[in-house]
């Protein structure tokens, strides 16, 4: 759906390989950028984050936080530009389970603090019951018979098209947005979730709404379903 995207396996790559690698051979310097930079303006997939080593998440602190990283080595030296989208998925930490299905505490999420609080986002997946389990099958085998009898319309181009130009939107802040915005995130703050980035996520979310409802002005029904969507987030949370 967004062209330049790329993906890659946690439990195939490093640090490195998400940024950049310089390679030297007996004649040549080759200097090689990663999969998160060559995802310019477009998404990165990063399975199995878990995988990962400290040393390794390491390398993610300045393309997450400030879209950019400085590279030196072999004399080359460089300052790259990270507007990347990066999505993870990742299993609960130490273990393939939630300790309490019903809640979830934040220790339980891979990573380092410091990275776990540069997710704008984070959706929590959980094991369904029978009952649960039954109706997803169901509606699955309905879609896959659906698909194979070519009973389903493709719509990939016109959402590429559409994203597209929903993209060369810029859409402000209006004062009631803001101030709303603003509020909530006061409210979760004395809640002790998250850090003064969560007020950031927020703006953006709103401006995303509106941006796909191809429009210049981020206004209040725009600020409501931006927190709304970000409360769900948080219902999962102790």
């Amino acid at each position: 759906l967004v062209p330049g995207s790329n993906k890659v396996g946690g439990q195939y790559a490093t640090g490195k390989s998400f940024t950049a690698i310089v390679e030297k051979t007996e004649n040549n310097t080759f200097f090689r950028l990663g999969s998160i930079p060559r995802s310019y303006n477009a998404i990165c997939r990063i399975n199995e984050l878990s995988k990962l080593t400290n040393q390794d998440l390491d390398k993610l602190y300045d393309v997450m936080a400030g879209r950019r990283f400085d590279f030196e080595k072999l004399g080359i030296k460089a300052n790259i530009k990270t507007p990347t989208a990066i999505i993870a998925t990742a299993n609960p930490e130490n273990s393939d389970n939630w300790i309490n299905n019903e809640k979830i505490d934040w220790n339980e999420l891979p990573g380092l603090a410091p990275l776990k609080d540069r997710w704008g986002l984070i959706f929590i997946f959980r094991k369904r019951d029978k009952k649960e389990n039954d109706k997803f099958t169901d509606k699955w085998s309905e879609v896959q018979a659906k698909k194979e009898r070519g009973e389903l319309p493709d719509y990939t181009e016109f959402i590429i098209k559409y994203l597209q130009y929903a993209k060369t939107f810029r859409p402000v802040l209006s004062d009631e947005a803001r101030f709303m915005l603003k509020e909530q995130y006061k409210r979760i703050n004395a809640q002790g979730f998250g850090s003064p980035r969560v007020l950031n996520v927020l703006n953006n979310l709103a401006k995303a709404i509106a941006r796909l409802k191809l429009k210049n002005v981020v206004d209040e029904d725009d600020a409501k379903k931006a927190m709304e969507f970000y409360n769900v987030m948080l219902q999962n949370f102790q």
